[in-house]
């Protein structure tokens, strides 16, 4: 990413929206709760949203939706709210007995489509500490600039206060 200190991040995980489906799938489908419905077709890029309001549980297909769902392009922080609450949902998921069991098999799988650093011992302690963990996670996200035309990558935001992210 452009703009970050050479050696930073040490560590990295960057997973496409594609791999999204399949990470849903493979844990089984992950409850939210959703304040608002959501109903929509896209044509340019070629998905339909069609969510309810209220506790549900979404395959990797809904979840997908749920994620890229942007009505208005000013509404970026109500989207980041809607992902916010399907990472929540899918930690809690990580935690139960049956995401338990299959962590291992969807680390393979993932690695397949994710760009990572990460051995694959490296990721399967950081799922060990999720499930371990008594806390909730926090969520943080890099602060980055507008996409430009099209781009795939984006720029970490000018005058982002350094550091980006929470220093150990």
């Amino acid at each position: 990413m452009v703009g970050l200190q050479e050696g930073d991040p040490k560590r990295y995980v960057v997973m496409p929206h594609a791999a999204l489906p399949g990470l849903v799938d493979g844990l089984g489908e992950v409850e939210v709760v959703l304040s608002d419905s959501s109903k929509r077709q896209e044509t340019t890029q070629g998905y339909t949203v069609l969510l309810q309001a209220g506790r549900q549980r979404l395959n990797g297909a809904q979840a997908e939706q749920l994620v890229r769902h942007l009505p208005d392009p000013k509404a970026v922080s109500q989207r980041r709210q809607r992902q916010n609450i399907l990472v929540e949902g899918l930690i809690e998921q990580v935690k139960d007995p049956s995401g338990i069991a299959v962590i291992p098999g969807l680390v393979n799988q993932l690695n397949t489509v994710v760009e990572t650093n990460l051995s694959r011992s490296e990721q399967l302690s950081l799922a060990a500490a999720i499930i371990a963990s008594p806390e909730p996670a926090r969520i943080s996200r890099l602060p980055l600039a507008d996409r430009a035309g099209e781009q795939t990558l984006r720029q970490i935001e000018a005058g982002a206060s350094l550091p980006l992210w929470p220093q150990l």
